[in-house]
């Protein structure tokens, strides 16, 4: 049994348990000593009995510099034990533990305080004022446990020697003489000037005061005190040159000096002490802010986790690596490596992905220094937030621990890195919805405007035919002749409609197929430039071609259906007197074709999104006779998906440049140059490389300058193909 010390006793039902559950709050105080189990253990029964919270606490005073590897090792196993019974670690740094517990309890309505108490034998004899009845005074109002530990030996006495070094006793040693011997050699000088013993004295208390600040070990400071006394005694006060004296107010004055010089070097030390701690804690909050600072940059999940493992490398100067959980295995590890190889690392690693895996799949810290696999090379922290598991950090402990701050400031680091990676996915999602929400819109839109194009001419065409049955005899060969014509006009304006449709679904479901042969770019512009609409336009169209035997490899029939489409925008948007010019040119390796219009261009703005998806620019309604935003879309993919690329720049002095670059084929080098190719398989384009990720809203934009796109569809049966070419 566990003895365990109160100054209250009572019994509990579960009534009242359940009446007090949200009223108590357990605290356990944390020590490196085996027997600080025991304390953990009774606060978690506690704890259980009451339904209550447990904490567990820890006051790092400036003694911890001083504390051994096994007495850290100990610590860290305390403090694992307490998080494996579900306690909150809270780590506090201070000189008095007494002040900083109480102001915790005040704080956080702490209702049972339970703590270790070591028995020495001294205690036997002599009754000592410890830290459980300190707090016993101050705080009245809280019940304690003291759980005692009757056989453990407290060495505290012996924790001086577990610091020196020879190297470090020798500097210390060396550092203490030359200040003392200076302040010999001063005081000598106050001597013959005949200035007060008292000045000598002070002298000397100020020695003693570098020596402690120059010194890293307490004990100089009482060595430094008593050798200070004896020069004093030896050199000053008479008989001098002996160590006696016959004054007996010197007997006082030696012991108020060798006190003074005492309280003042150790309260040094401990004001190094704390600097030090401060100076560390400050380092470590410090690595908190930037992480947060670098977090907030982080553009990608690769970053957010490349930070978060460089942050915990520098400040605990370790090795550390993040192993990424998918689909319950390690897919990837990202390694940040100082100290060794990373083949010896990821070798490591590989050994230990049960304990990674143990630590992902049961959310704890597992690994060196832990309760669990505490013979791994390293330690485990679990990176994971309220809805999924990203991976694990692993940090390079070989046999040596973190300590207590350490070890928090790691698991906070880790836990931005996880709300980091939560909040990414949680903007992909929400993005992700946008884009969703977007789409709809933009189908709605679609669907209106469908509506809207197609109910004009198909009222034209119902009209028409209409007046042919009804006063078909009445009419006169020229108004059938008008009425035919707009009837014929109508309909290939509709089915140009819904082929571009077709087309930008095929784009779009990578079904779309390119069938590319070596022509000739002079036939291709030659073939476009016949067809009846251009024909009969009585447009200025100048050609000017600088090499007629430019060639590349293409889909004649797309092509022509680009340099078409480009060629109607520019009659549909500018006065019948301008001039229209096709100019075909090489440059370098690439067949350059631009159409050169007169017109009144496209203002900057709307450039950026010329070549989007149903762009309109200004148009807030799509009337009947004009695009839908397709054609210069379906123009710029299918130059991609040969190789090339569309673009739009300003012609000079006024008016519009559409440039079609495509990849040349070099002529053989003989006389003779056969064109009988084999035709090649088809590509298939991948949707994904052309296409843009979103897609613009419909009635916020304008295709071209609100240009015509009659693009007809890439396949098509013989009937339609020939009553197009005659629309054309």
């Amino acid at each position: 049994m566990t003895p365990i010390e109160t100054n209250t006793t009572h019994y509990l039902s579960s009534e009242d348990s359940q009446e007090n559950s949200s009223k108590d709050h357990i605290l356990a105080c944390l020590s490196p000593v085996p027997a600080n189990q025991r304390v953990i253990r009774s606060a978690a029964k506690c704890a259980s009995l009451y339904k209550a919270p447990l904490t567990a606490i820890f006051i790092e005073t400036s003694f911890y510099t001083k504390m051994s590897r096994e007495e850290r090792r100990i610590l860290k196993e305390n403090m694992r034990l307490a998080e494996s019974y579900g306690s909150d670690v809270i780590t506090l740094h201070g000189e008095d533990a007494a002040y900083l517990i109480e102001e915790y309890c005040k704080v956080n309505h702490v209702t049972h305080l339970i703590l270790g108490r070591t028995y020495l034998k001294s205690q036997k004899y002599f009754r000592t004022h410890n830290l459980a009845d300190k707090l016993r005074d101050r705080m009245p109002e809280v019940e304690f446990h003291v759980v005692s530990n009757p056989g453990y030996r407290d060495n505290r006495l012996l924790r001086f020697d577990r610091t020196l070094t020879y190297k470090g006793i020798l500097q210390d040693i060396f550092i203490c003489a030359m200040i003392l011997t200076a302040s010999a050699i001063i005081g000598t000088l106050f001597d013959e000037y005949g200035l007060d013993d008292a000045n000598i004295v002070s002298l000397f208390i100020l020695a003693v005061v570098l020596c402690c600040m120059a010194s890293k070990r307490a004990i100089m400071c009482v060595i430094c005190s008593l050798i200070a006394i004896f020069i004093f005694d030896y050199m000053f006060v008479a008989p001098r040159g002996a160590l006696i004296t016959y004054n007996t107010g010197y007997m006082v004055t030696f012991f108020t000096t060798f006190v003074t010089a005492l309280i003042i070097g150790t309260l040094t030390q401990s004001l190094k002490a704390s600097s030090a701690s401060s100076a560390q804690s400050s380092f470590r909050t410090q690595k908190l802010f930037d992480t947060s600072r670098l977090l907030q940059k982080a553009a990608d999940p690769e970053d957010v986790i490349a930070v978060t493992i460089r942050q915990i490398a520098e400040m605990t100067e370790r090795n550390t690596a993040f192993l990424k959980y998918e689909d319950g295995k390690i897919v990837s590890r990202t390694i940040y490596n100082q100290y060794n190889s990373s083949k010896m690392m990821e070798e490591s690693l590989n050994q230990e992905t049960e304990t990674a895996l143990w630590a992902i799949e049961n959310k704890k810290i597992a690994g060196a220094s832990t309760l669990h696999y505490r013979d791994s090379r390293f330690l485990y922290i679990p990176c994971y937030t309220s809805t999924s598991l990203d991976g694990v950090v692993a940090v390079e402990l070989k046999k040596d621990v973190l300590d207590s701050l350490e070890s928090t400031v790691a698991r906070a680091i880790v836990s931005e890195g996880s709300l980091a990676l939560e909040n990414m996915e949680l903007a992909r999602a929400v993005k992700s919805a946008e884009i969703k929400a977007q789409s709809e819109e933009i189908r709605a839109d679609l669907l209106r405007a469908i509506s809207h194009d197609l109910r004009t001419p198909l009222t034209v065409i119902n009209g028409n035919i209409g007046n042919l049955k009804e006063s078909n005899s009445s009419l006169s060969e020229e108004e059938r002749d008008s009425v035919y014509d707009a009837i014929y006009e109508n309909s290939v304006w509709l089915t140009n409609l819904v082929e571009n449709l077709l087309t930008a679904s095929h784009f779009e479901n990578g079904t779309i197929q390119v069938h590319p042969e070596i022509e000739m770019i002079s036939d291709i512009i030659e073939d476009v430039l016949l067809r009846p609409i251009h024909q009969s336009s009585n447009r200025n169209i100048e050609v000017d071609i600088e090499d007629d035997l430019l060639m590349a490899r293409m889909d004649a029939q797309m092509i022509a259906r680009v340099i078409h489409n480009l060629l109607t925008n520019a009659m549909e948007n500018t006065d019948p007197d301008t001039r229209i010019l096709v100019h075909c040119f090489q440059d370098q390796d690439e067949a350059v074709i631009e159409v050169c219009d007169e017109g009144k261009g496209i203002e900057d703005s709307m450039k950026p999104q010329i070549f989007d998806m149903f762009y309109i620019g200004n148009r807030k309604v799509i009337d009947s006779r004009k695009s839908m935003g397709l054609g210069l879309f379906l123009c710029s993919k299918i130059a991609k998906a040969h190789g090339g690329t569309l673009s739009l720049s300003d012609n000079v002095p006024h008016g519009c440049r559409f440039a079609l670059r495509l990849p040349l084929v070099s002529l053989p080098e003989n006389d003779e140059v056969s064109m009988d190719f084999e035709d090649p398989e088809p590509v298939v384009v991948n949707p994904e490389s052309l296409l843009e990720p979103t897609r613009l809203k419909l009635s916020s934009m304008m295709d071209n300058q609100s240009g015509v796109d009659p693009l007809p569809v890439t396949t098509m049966d013989e009937t339609y193909q020939s009553q197009f070419e005659k629309g054309f």
